[in-house]
């Protein structure tokens, strides 16, 4: 992996960490008893980044070759970092699912429509990118070349159900700009309008010339 890659990684974790501290915690006042949640909407939000980056690089290169063709040899790595990351969210999530962490998820302590519906999206989109990353290291594991793009296309499935996984939990939220902490953009938003933006890199771009 080059270095440019590395470095478009480790910012794009960085900053993502680094909004969500300082959204919850700095604007909102959340105590710091609660960091490892806060922690865990960061690295969920750079896990969809670098996830989507993985498949609009190409696309952008294609259309701006000037600015997005050094990044090409790294998308395979920002799939594989994006999918580590959204694969801890999922863990770090498990461990916090409770009805005092996340009220909206439960009715009488029991998982309600809501909470179901996130948690059954949530496995889903994990196990279709994990498709994807399981074909990710040819030295280790030879699979088809047919079986590497269905991989692909279960990961870009996987990535609009992991967009529609957030839309529960936030969108309540999105329209009421003046309840945003610090006028920062929900983490469930930009979540969204990442995957929205590869969804028209890789229908609307890929089809201009």
């Amino acid at each position: 992996m080059d270095r440019k890659s590395i470095t478009f990684i480790i910012w794009t974790s960085v900053l993502s960490i680094s909004y969500a501290i300082i959204r919850y915690h700095l604007f909102k006042g959340l105590n710091f008893s609660f960091f490892m949640i806060v922690f865990n909407k960061g690295i969920s939000l750079a896990g969809i980044l670098l996830l989507s980056s993985a498949f609009v690089v190409g696309p952008l290169a294609r259309k701006f070759p000037d600015i997005f063709k050094q990044f090409l040899s790294g998308k395979r790595f920002f799939g594989i970092w994006g999918f580590g990351l959204v694969f801890a969210h999922s863990v770090i999530s498990f461990f916090f699912l409770s009805p005092t962490s996340f009220s909206i998820f439960f009715t009488l302590n029991k998982l309600n429509l809501v909470g179901n519906f996130i948690l059954i999206s949530g496995i889903l989109s994990l196990l279709l990118i994990g498709f994807a990353f399981a074909t990710s290291f040819p030295k280790l594991l030879k699979f088809k070349s047919k079986i590497f793009f269905l991989s692909l296309n279960a990961s870009y499935i996987g990535l609009i159900i992991g967009g529609i996984h957030v839309l529960p939990i936030g969108i309540k939220g999105w329209t009421e700009p003046n309840s945003w902490p610090g006028f920062l953009f929900p983490i469930t938003l930009i979540s969204f309008l990442a995957v929205l933006f590869t969804i028209y890199c890789r229908t609307v771009l890929n089809s201009i010339n």
